[in-house]
């Protein structure tokens, strides 16, 4: 799982497999794997904090490698904060 721009790592996410319930979560690399998945088509659900949630269709047929990138949601606003005593 990729940032779309830089291609550095996302982590914290969530990957749903469906058909098979596989729910994954990346390493710090990014990483997730899913062993004993049936050929067929599945459905590739990503969710990550400040990313736009993605669904992929995908049709395995063999072992398969997926590279995921995810686009921001919205860029974060700077906030200042300040106490007066």
């Amino acid at each position: 799982l990729q940032e779309e721009h830089t291609a550095a790592p996302v982590f914290p996410a969530d990957v749903t497999v469906t058909p098979g319930g596989a729910h994954l979560h990346p390493d710090e690399g990014g990483r997730a794997v899913a062993d004993s998945l049936c050929p067929g088509v599945l459905t590739v659900d990503v969710e990550a904090p400040g990313f736009l949630p993605q669904t992929i269709l995908l049709n395995l047929t063999a072992d398969t490698v997926l590279v995921v990138r995810v686009a921001h949601g919205r860029e974060l606003q700077a906030v200042e904060v300040s106490s007066t005593a």
